[in-house]
């Protein structure tokens, strides 16, 4: 078994879920310290556009369906407010991939990179299909 997969395994154990539903997602995302902030990519509240604008995150909140933001202050996982549960689980498993797969300490934004996508890829797909 290869070590993204049994990263995947692992999660699922110890949340006790054969495939994890959105909230257990959530439950994993807010275990391992992050908070979730739903965006609009077009209008938000004031407070959620405060936080996009204070963190310099308008180009990232236009073009990507969900992202993780990680600095000394804050651990957020951001992900759009008007998805299905459907997209909204294979977001939120590919972010917890990120995170899982150690992509923590190499950019404010994770997932800079080509291997980063795979392996978030790899790992969302474990996560979610476990038997395939």
């Amino acid at each position: 078994m290869n070590i993204i997969k049994r990263k995947a395994n692992e999660l699922c154990s110890k949340f006790n879920v054969k495939i994890p539903s959105v909230r257990d997602l959530e439950k994993m995302l807010e275990s391992l310290g992050f908070t979730i902030i739903e965006f609009n990519p077009f209008s938000n509240d004031e407070n959620t556009s405060l936080l996009i604008s204070a963190l310099d995150l308008t180009r990232e909140t236009s073009v990507h369906k969900a992202f993780t933001y990680h600095d000394s202050d804050y651990r957020l996982v951001f992900i759009q407010n008007h998805l299905s549960d459907k997209e909204k689980a294979v977001l939120l498993a590919h972010e917890i991939g990120h995170i899982e797969c150690g992509h923590m300490g190499k950019n404010v934004i994770m997932g800079q990179g080509i291997t980063d996508e795979w392996e978030a890829n790899e790992f969302s797909h474990h996560l979610l299909s476990p038997d395939l």
